[in-house]
């Protein structure tokens, strides 16, 4: 048994403030008011916004309500309760999210909707933090700016790029946040879905695009049955596999862009072993920062290996998964459920059907019973997913970059590596360069690295 969408923001939660997870929910069942003016970047955040939060909070309503946790309101709007109030306004030169000061809004700035979507997710942080009403634990600032001119990068993002084919690996929720970047911006190409998972009930509280009767169905299928509409030009294929398995992978150089949405730091290592030409990447902290990663042949850059090397942490967890579900180091380290581990797990724990296993992550697996109490405690090492927003604003930044990248407009590169926070204003200057290191399991190979010329040149 899965946990749901709300049990899951809850031991979010619950973790991130160190109370019960009841409490948590509690605390999650807020109300927020969402109201814009009615020019187009005003409606365009108000919509993403209001498919943001009704992942995260109890109830979103675009009224006056006196009963309201925090009310966010987009352009020039007039408050109507006399709690936290979170504006939102946008200029051609910056988007500001504050909850200090109302800022000035041009109701007739052209700002692309990417922008327009990641300050949607800083919003939606914005308000469920001033709406839980007490300390916040993390970094964070009461006004966010998101700069226009510097994130493009002097790129007017006018006219369809042309992504070709593009792998992605992982339907999940930083997945389904790339997606829903790309429907936003004007793109054409081919992009294969490529997860061998299952949608449950607890994605539904991050995954944008899921809806509550894709439930047990293939997160590919689901992800692209329902991005495809928004995807007009962009041929969505689903692929309920693995990278590694997958048909066409003994035929030469077939992975030319790889687009990484995986969960773990062992898995985007063994993604890097089947040599893309390109590396795009975003991942999570938790809910504490977003990291966006790329590589590609002969840049001399950091690859996936560089940048998600095995530590301590990882080591530790993985043993833990481990020793709790009775199977060994090795099997874990496989990522997914053999036949052998599963019959080896539903003889340890008897309520566990060994057929429904095979093809599981174990970390999935793991989560899910420790959420619904069949592990006992967990010693505060459960795997934990974030809100939707973070997720969203890992996928939309993840999505503006492929576009600049595709694009062609920019020779140069101007960063390979950036950690940003979603509870801050982006620093771009955090965006940095880094080499690979020449210790590397797998670029630091000199035969890998051979292989890799044979292969893309």
């Amino acid at each position: 048994m899965s946990l749901s969408a709300r049990d899951e923001n809850a031991k979010v939660l619950g973790k991130l403030l160190g109370i019960d997870d009841d409490d948590a929910a509690g605390l999650l069942e807020m109300t927020v008011i969402v109201r814009a003016a009615s020019d187009a970047p005003s409606q365009a955040v108000r919509r993403h916004l209001v498919d943001l939060l009704k992942r995260a909070v109890g109830r979103v309503l675009e009224t006056p309500d006196v009963t309201a946790g925090v009310e966010i309101l987009i352009g020039d709007v007039v408050p109507t309760t006399h709690g936290p109030v979170v504006r939102v306004a946008v200029t051609p030169a910056e988007i500001t999210v504050s909850c200090e000061a109302a800022p000035e809004h041009d109701p007739g700035a052209t700002v692309p909707e990417i922008l327009l979507l990641i300050s949607a997710c800083y919003a939606a942080g914005m308000g469920v933090r001033l709406g839980l009403r007490r300390s916040f634990p993390l970094p964070h600032a009461d006004t966010i700016r998101v700069p226009v001119d510097r994130l493009l990068r002097g790129n007017a993002l006018v006219g369809p790029v042309m992504l070709g084919r593009i792998y992605l690996a992982g339907a999940g929720a930083i997945g389904n946040g790339l997606l829903q970047g790309l429907a936003v911006l004007d793109v054409e190409g081919e992009i294969h879905i490529v997860d061998p998972k299952n949608v449950t009930a607890g994605n539904l509280g991050r995954c944008v695009w899921f809806q509550e009767r894709d439930i047990g169905r293939p997160k590919a299928e689901a992800l692209a049955e329902r991005a495809g509409p928004a995807l007009s030009r962009v041929k969505l294929v689903a692929r309920v596999d693995r990278i590694q398995t997958l048909a066409e992978r003994s035929a030469g150089p077939w992975l030319e862009r790889l687009a990484v949405a995986v969960d773990s730091r062992r898995a985007r290592r063994r993604l890097q072993e089947e040599l893309p030409r390109e590396v795009f990447d975003a991942s999570t902290t938790g809910i504490e920062e977003i990291v966006v990663h790329f590589n590609g042949v002969g840049a001399d850059a950091a690859c996936l290996s560089c940048i998600y090397d095995e530590d301590r942490v990882e080591a530790a967890h993985e043993q833990h998964v481990a020793d709790m579900l009775g199977v060994d180091l090795a099997d874990v380290r496989e990522h997914y459920i053999g036949r052998d581990a599963a019959q080896r797990m539903a003889a340890r724990h008897g309520q566990l059907d060994p057929a429904q296993l095979v093809g599981t992550a174990y970390d999935s697996l793991f989560k899910s019973l420790c959420g619904t109490g069949q592990l006992g405690v967990d010693e505060g090492r459960t795997v934990l997913a974030p809100f939707s927003f973070v997720s969203v604003l890992a996928g939309a930044y993840l999505a503006l970059e492929i576009v600049l990248r595709i694009s062609g407009d920019q020779p140069v590169h101007p960063y390979n590596y950036w950690r940003a926070s979603p509870w801050t204003s982006p620093v771009l200057e955090l965006q940095v360069f880094r080499p690979r290191r020449l210790e590397c399991e797998t670029c630091g190979n000199s035969m890998i690295r051979s292989a890799v010329k044979q292969l893309w040149g």
